[in-house]
């Protein structure tokens, strides 16, 4: 598959930084005025505002669903089965 670049335009940036840093136990490869970017080769469920709750779906992964501090709709998805009950 090819690579592809997500952006979402948020209201605070430092803010918005301060969420991601948490919610992908990673520190961003690029920060300067403007533009905030992070590697998404790690990803952890946390913070934010939990919507439906890590759980096994019909479609054969486990997928939990939250909010981040701008209303973005985040879905965190593992195969179906592993360990890990929340968001």
């Amino acid at each position: 598959m090819e690579a592809a670049e997500f952006i979402l335009y948020v209201a605070g940036q430092a803010r918005a930084a301060a969420f991601y840093r948490h919610v992908l136990a990673a520190e961003p490869v690029l920060d300067v005025p403007g533009m905030t970017e992070f590697s998404l080769d790690r990803a952890a469920a946390a913070g934010g505002k939990g919507l439906d709750g890590l759980r096994d779906r019909s479609w054969g992964e486990r997928v939990g669903y939250a909010l981040d501090p701008d209303g973005h709709v985040l879905a965190f998805a593992v195969p179906a089965g592993l360990a890990g009950e929340s968001c």
